[in-house]
């Protein structure tokens, strides 16, 4: 990592459970591509199953609660 790469990421390094050897994995992973479209099509199932699941929660659906909750925990 070079001096401007380590002010930059200076919070992520001070945190114990990433530090420097950390975030150089994340900046080689971040260099080799490693997000591809699965990764971004669970993520968006993800986020919208636990929207619905919020919704449905609020108007108090108990079927279709459980429902978008199971799809969201897969």
């Amino acid at each position: 990592m070079n001096d401007d790469q380590l002010l930059r990421y200076s919070r992520h390094i001070l945190l114990d459970e990433l530090g420097i050897e950390g975030q150089q994995r994340l900046l080689a992973a971040h260099a080799l591509g490693v997000s591809n479209n699965a990764i971004a099509t669970a993520a968006m199932v993800y986020f919208w199953a636990r929207v619905v699941h919020t919704v449905v929660y609020t108007f108090g659906i108990p079927w279709l609660r459980t429902l978008s909750f199971t799809v969201g925990f897969l």
